[in-house]
């Protein structure tokens, strides 16, 4: 059993396992174009606080440095959010992003993020 030392672990944790479930069932991009890591494509709720204010959202794509979801909302580059990757169960931490970009398209807008793993983020993460 491995023994996590700090709240940029237990977030990198959440991570993994949000992502192993992902992994279920789901379609990948089978080019892999500029990223490096492989982006899993799979509907999922997710709950996402900006400045606050909880937003329910979908999961459009997921790998291990990020993700996108849709919106009915745009949010701006820069924002850091809160996500609740595991929506039905309040007891998980949520995992901090920054909003990379924020695309209009016909269901609302996909935003992408980056996970960040600073201890400071992931301190206020774990404490939400």
């Amino acid at each position: 059993m491995r023994t996590i030392t700090g709240p940029s672990e237990l977030i990198r944790g959440e991570i993994d396992c949000f992502l192993q479930a992902a992994r279920r069932r789901s379609e990948y991009d089978p080019v892999p174009r500029r990223r490096t890591d492989r982006r899993y494509h799979r509907s999922w709720p997710l709950q996402v606080r900006i400045a606050g204010i909880e937003i329910s959202t979908a999961l459009h794509n997921a790998s291990r440095n990020g993700l996108a979801f849709l919106s009915a909302r745009p949010v701006n580059p820069g924002t850091i959010i809160f996500i609740n990757l595991f929506c039905h169960d309040d007891d998980r931490p949520r995992v901090p992003a920054v909003v990379r970009h924020a695309t209009h398209n016909d269901h609302g807008y996909l935003i992408g993020c980056e996970f960040l793993l600073e201890d400071y983020l992931c301190s206020q993460a774990v404490g939400q």
